[in-house]
């Protein structure tokens, strides 16, 4: 034989050893890898541990998370985040949802919730927040005292939904419109065929005479004729006030 066939017959043979090295290696690699996830997997270090909740203003902990199949057994790698951001928003009062894992044994949860304005007293009494979403009753104590919207006949829409009912838009609308110190007086928004939105007051008795449309200008004024019939001192003895009439408010 000669040299140089003895030389190409080397390279060949230590090509082989490097294709059969680099073979071992990769899979070396990936034992160590699928050894490595099946400990990650087993491992009790990403035992749920820890819930963290963020956005909540009036609900639990416990009704956040009735929904969810999170439990302090769970494995926060097997944890489906989208699935969970999904039972999450299951309960009508969250609107919204967003939930990260915090390893090594921790998940997040951000929230954002409906907050009701108003109950409502169709065919049974329920609540709506301000774009009009309706809404179970909020447990007791769980809200401020809020007005109530009579007079709303067909109302549509289930919790969670959006109302496409108009007339309760509309009183939503006046609601949200109130000024802060106005809206805490109210005790009563109801809708009459005939005469449009009357309001009533927690403290007295007269309706108030709304109508329908211009509720910012109404309500702005009205909350101005209340202060100074308060300093006359004569809110006790008034029958109603009308803010039907464009540029003007009759007190009787």
């Amino acid at each position: 034989m000669g040299e140089p066939y003895k030389r190409k017959i080397s390279c060949l043979v230590s090509d082989f050893f490097r294709v059969v090295i680099a073979c071992m290696t990769i899979m070396a690699v990936m034992f160590f890898l699928r050894g490595l996830q099946e400990w990650l997997l087993n491992s009790k270090n990403y035992q749920l541990r820890k819930v963290v909740i963020k956005g909540s203003r009036f609900l639990s902990a416990k009704e956040i998370l009735s929904n969810t199949d999170l439990c302090s057994q769970i494995d926060i790698l097997h944890v489906n985040l989208t699935e969970v951001e999904r039972q999450i928003r299951r309960n009508p009062f969250i609107a919204s949802a967003y939930v990260t894992k915090r390893f090594p044994a921790a998940i997040e949860i951000e929230i954002s919730e409906r907050l009701p304005v108003a109950y409502v007293n169709g065919t049974e009494l329920m609540s709506v927040d301000s774009k009009g979403v309706i809404l179970p009753l909020p447990k007791s104590g769980s809200v401020s005292d809020l007005p109530v919207i009579t007079g709303i006949k067909k109302l549509t829409g289930k919790p969670g939904q959006q109302t496409v009912n108009d007339t309760l838009l509309q009183a939503v609308e006046i609601l949200t419109k109130c000024p802060k110190s106005l809206y805490r007086q109210i005790s009563e928004v109801h809708f009459d065929q005939r005469y449009g939105f009357l309001l009533y007051l927690t403290d007295y008795y007269f309706p108030i005479y709304l109508g329908q449309g211009a509720y910012s200008r109404k309500l702005q004024y009205l909350q101005v004729l209340l202060l100074r019939l308060w300093k006359e001192k004569r809110l006790a003895s008034l029958y109603y006030v009308d803010l039907r009439f464009e540029n003007q408010a009759v007190v009787r």
